[in-house]
């Protein structure tokens, strides 16, 4: 019944946004404890049974932890035309990341789409270096 209950298809009482029902509707998830060794290494097997596509949906905390534990192959990113500053605006990945670019993580452009006053970039991740 998931994604039909709020369309007025199913009868059920639930607090759950229909579009929040509709996108999630036969998938399957999993909560992680990334802090733990357990946890990351549950993600990375995870992420490598083959037909699967693990997304991540959270805030820079969790994007820095994944990109810190090399477990990013992909990024979607949206630019818009608005700048937000200051000392506590959101940043892309918020932890102690890469003090130096010789140390950070490489990623190339396969895509840029450009709609409107926004441009759509599919970042994926570089040749490990060795």
């Amino acid at each position: 019944m998931r994604g039909l209950t709020q369309t007025g298809l199913a009868g059920l009482d639930t607090k759950v946004h229909v579009l929040l029902e509709h996108s999630n509707r036969g998938k399957k998830s999993l909560a992680l404890d990334l802090t733990t060794p357990e946890g990351r290494d549950m993600f990375a097997m995870v992420a490598t049974l083959p037909g699967k596509f693990v997304q991540l949906e959270g805030g820079a905390k969790l994007n820095a932890s994944m990109v810190d534990h090399d477990l990013v192959d992909e990024i979607n990113l949206t630019l818009c035309p608005r700048i937000v500053g200051g000392r506590t605006a959101p940043t892309i990945a918020d932890g102690i990341g890469s003090m130096r670019l010789a140390d950070s993580r490489d990623f190339k452009i396969t895509s840029a789409r450009r709609v409107h006053d926004e441009l759509f970039l599919v970042l994926r991740r570089a040749a490990r270096k060795s």
